[in-house]
């Protein structure tokens, strides 16, 4: 069902992508096998957003209605 998604869906663990669908990958112009060593701090143009949301999710165990700057 994920895979189909006309949304971008991807799963990070430890800042490495565990999971991506299509969407996601057409998103940010990469493909399969780059997914597997590519960062998530690689996708933002500034990490300082990056790093608050994943304290926030760290102490209080959810983000919502949170947006974050991606690089395309």
């Amino acid at each position: 069902m994920l895979n189909s998604a006309p949304i971008a869906v991807g799963i990070v663990s430890n800042q490495s992508i565990m999971f991506s669908n299509q969407t996601f990958r057409e998103m940010f112009d990469i493909d399969i096998e780059q997914i597997q060593v590519i960062k998530t701090a690689q996708l933002v143009p500034d990490t300082t957003q990056l790093i608050q949301a994943t304290q926030k999710f760290e102490e209080e165990g959810e983000i919502r209605n949170t947006e974050l700057r991606l690089k395309r």
